[in-house]
């Protein structure tokens, strides 16, 4: 029994060792995937505020757009991240569910960025109001989430489909898509495509319970 214990122990070390060096192998690919995902997020960002301050809206019929209060000075910059569903997530944020339209929307993604709004608030309020101060957070959370989808992405696609270049090529599509403007605004949709790919990257990887839960989060 000491024999097999003696041999095992090396063994073991041998096998984490060995398992430490194929993932740093497989990995590889993070920086150029991160570098992407920012670069894309700082052009979506940027064509939207942008776009915002040269070009006139459209005044649909039945248009959601948030109102900021006259003290907010830096107003102007921040209306491309308010409008339609981030106008109803902002005003979740802000003071929570009090109307009937607001309970279509799910807790977590207006908690997070109340939460990352208090941290940042010592910080910017003033010379950012409170409006401008959530919706930088909520701006700051999806395109940190979008960065972490597109890694959880790759790595899927890799393990998933055995091809690193098919993988690649979804991210980069992930990454150029004309709709990842909802990525890069106050939506949901970057939290959830991070808990999405991250809780199948999970599955694939032979964590059911870690998976469930970030499924569950999803």
């Amino acid at each position: 029994i000491i024999s097999m214990v003696l041999e095992y122990v090396p063994a073991r070390g041998a096998f984490r060792a060995a398992r430490a060096r194929s993932f740093a192998m497989s990995a590889s690919w993070l920086p150029t995937t991160v570098r992407l995902a920012v670069a894309s997020r700082v052009v979506v960002v940027a064509l939207a505020v942008v776009g915002d301050l040269l070009i006139t809206d459209h005044q649909t019929e039945g248009a959601l757009v948030f109102d900021f209060d006259a003290s907010c000075n830096a107003s102007r910059f921040f209306r491309a991240f308010s409008r339609w569903d981030a106008a109803h997530f902002l005003q979740l944020s802000l003071e929570g569910w009090r109307s009937e339209y607001s309970h279509a929307f799910f807790p977590m993604y207006p908690m997070l960025v109340r939460g990352l709004a208090a941290l940042l608030a010592p910080l910017l309020s003033p010379p950012l109001c409170a409006h401008e101060l959530h919706i930088l957070s909520g701006v700051l959370l999806s395109n940190a989430a979008f960065v972490v989808a597109a890694c959880c992405l790759h790595a899927l696609g890799e393990r998933a489909l055995r091809d690193p270049p098919l993988a690649r090529a979804a991210v980069r599509l992930f990454c150029l898509s004309p709709a990842s403007i909802f990525f890069s605004s106050l939506y949901s949709e970057s939290c959830f495509a991070a808990a999405t790919f991250g809780g199948l990257l999970l599955l694939e990887r032979d964590s059911p319970w870690a998976a469930a839960l970030l499924l569950g989060v999803a």
